[in-house]
């Protein structure tokens, strides 16, 4: 007959940048049992991997497992964890791992686990994504050993807020991995799954800080062709650095690289939506948006409108402070309030050259995993001032599809209240189906444009190929309203939002299964005749299809739009 035992276990954490250590010795201590689940994380201290306070694994002895918690003080490379576990006989084998899962897949002492291929910047392997760790022993003393391998890195630039990680051999950094202990008690990796050859690096924080190692765990195995940092400034620049050559990644080893920026080239990404911080500055090159075209002569800068996304229209300049054109470039003040704000170039004689959207966030919108596809989506709507559900903040901006500037969105989570714009956004307007084109909607970037005619076909802009957000031939079009390093590419929209999100009442919109974020707001949509409706109900997203939208609400459906409506746009890294 089965019987219930505390076990009290030493545990040793061997691992170290680049060396493993022996185990030390400590005297089990009897420690009383809690059950509440804390965060779960180890951190590193100095060189050595060291236990947190309140640090949770799971033991398995193949009838069930047990939560085993930490409750010595920090920084302790050995320290005493307690909990329960069904036993049959006092010298039964063990298996730990760490972190604690409860939802952790075993069968027959093979574990499955997650290398996350979207990975918050860990300064110390903590947080979000702490470094996995695996034993097995028929004694209560378990030493544990690192399952994954990995790269450290520092930078010199603070203004880097994204990096991307890619192996251009091919081999799956990411991915689910099954585990299993060789003779020697090492982990062996047995196989590999839904793999990916690409890391996307982000700080919750903001950008990346100078002076510091970040790491970044990946599946251990030699890469034939190395790796490739992609890495994104806030202010759109982009710079790619190689380490060409053959790398291997060992388990328990971390492959130091410093400054990765330091002999990098940066070069700015055109786009026709910049994202910036209040009370900042930043400059771009005045292009004719997603193209190598750059706008030429005189022209003259001006703030077009400026809003908060509130019910309240805002002060003159709390978004938007100044704008300038100078050499070629652009430059912007931003001012003390959050907001999005449309800039315009025009030329002497008044006539609109080209607009630029600004949105000015405290938050660098951060890319999220889908289920089942390789893609990542934006956490928020295009234009939202939160990603939090529940917020009015995080409903967005409207856009007319082809249209590369935005129309404010709802103030509101449940009733069609506009979000209002200083100054005062012009009526809406029907301007002939000869002007039914991206040439005209260029030139009035605030005009929202009503088609009159029933035809269908009549009853959209018509861009040239390289305007069209439908164009297949690159991966944005010149017209495509996302910042550098996201495009509209969304074709498995629909399959993730019907089988992977539900409805949430109270949340006025729909959350991925997987937790509460991303949040796809019910924040409406403006109609053929630039009404607001729907707000609180439906979500109305764009899909890749001039045709088609996403209807996100209690129920989800695509409707084939039969007038020309201002909707949602969720942003995919690129």
């Amino acid at each position: 007959m089965k019987k219930t035992a505390i076990l009290f276990l030493t545990i040793s954490l061997l691992a170290s940048c680049g060396k493993e250590m022996s185990p030390e010795e400590a005297a089990p201590g009897r420690i009383t049992l809690e059950c509440a689940l804390p965060v779960t994380r180890a951190y590193l201290d100095g060189t050595s991997f060291v236990w947190n306070a309140n640090d949770v694994i799971s033991i398995y002895n193949g009838n069930g497992f047990g939560r085993f918690v930490n409750r010595g003080a920090a920084g302790a490379s050995v320290a005493t964890f307690d909990g329960t576990i069904c036993i049959t006989a006092p010298e039964e084998g063990l298996w730990a791992v760490y972190p604690y899962n409860a939802a952790q897949a075993y069968s027959n002492g093979v574990f499955t686990f997650n290398v996350q291929s979207r990975q918050s910047a860990n300064r110390n392997l903590s947080g979000q994504y702490p470094f996995i760790a695996h034993t097995a022993a028929d004694s209560r003393r378990l030493a544990f050993r690192n399952v994954l391998g990995g790269v450290a890195f520092t930078l010199k630039r603070n203004d880097i807020c994204r990096i991307v990680i890619t192996a251009p051999g091919g081999e799956a950094i990411a991915g689910d991995i099954k585990v299993r202990l060789g003779t020697d008690g090492t982990p062996v990796i047995s196989s590999v799954t839904n793999g990916t050859n690409e890391i996307t690096l982000e700080n919750a924080q903001g950008c990346f800080a100078t002076g510091t190692q970040y790491y970044v765990p990946m599946i251990p195995q030699t890469l034939s062709k190395g790796l490739v940092f992609r890495m994104f400034t806030r202010e759109s620049s982009e710079a790619v650095q190689t380490v060409s050559s053959a790398k291997a990644i060992k388990r328990s080893t971390f492959g130091i690289l410093k400054l990765i920026d330091g002999k990098a080239a940066f070069t700015e990404t055109p786009a026709n939506c910049y994202i910036a911080a209040p009370d900042s500055e930043f400059s771009f090159e005045a292009r004719y948006g997603v193209s190598t075209e750059k706008l030429t002569g005189t022209f003259i800068m001006s703030v077009r409108w400026e809003s908060t996304g509130t019910a309240e229209a805002p002060a003159k300049g709390s978004v938007i402070r100044s704008v300038i054109a100078s050499g070629g470039k652009v430059t912007v003040k931003t001012g003390s309030q959050q907001g999005n704000a449309v800039i315009v170039a025009t030329s002497v004689s008044g006539t609109v050259l080209w607009s630029w959207h600004i949105w000015v966030t405290r938050e660098t919108p951060a890319a999220l995993p889908v289920p089942g596809h390789p893609a990542m989506v934006m956490d928020r709507n295009l234009g939202a001032l939160s990603g939090e559900g529940g917020n009015p903040l995080a409903n967005g901006l409207f856009y007319q599809y082809d249209r590369k500037d935005p129309f404010p969105g709802a103030a509101s989570l449940s009733s069609d209240i506009r979000a209002e714009a200083t100054p005062a956004l012009p009526a809406p307007k029907d301007p002939g189906s000869l002007h039914y084109t991206t040439s005209y909607a260029t030139t009035h970037p605030d005009v929202f444009i009503i088609c009159s005619s029933q035809e269908f076909e009549t009853n959209t802009l018509h861009p040239s190929e390289t305007d069209s957000w439908n164009n297949f031939g690159s991966q944005k079009s010149r017209q495509d309203p996302c910042p550098a390093g996201w495009t509209l590419k969304k074709d498995f929209f629909v399959s993730y939002i019907q089988q992977d999100t539900y409805w949430k009442e109270s949340g006025m919109g729909r959350y991925d299964k997987g937790a509460d974020s991303p949040w796809f707001p019910a924040c409406g949509y403006l109609d053929g005749t630039g009404q607001l409706a729907d707000v609180g109900r439906i979500g109305h997203y764009w899909l890749q299809d001039v045709k088609h939208s996403l209807l996100a609400g209690s129920t989800v459906e695509t409707r084939q739009e039969q007038d020309f409506p201002a909707q949602s746009v969720r942003c995919v890294a690129l």
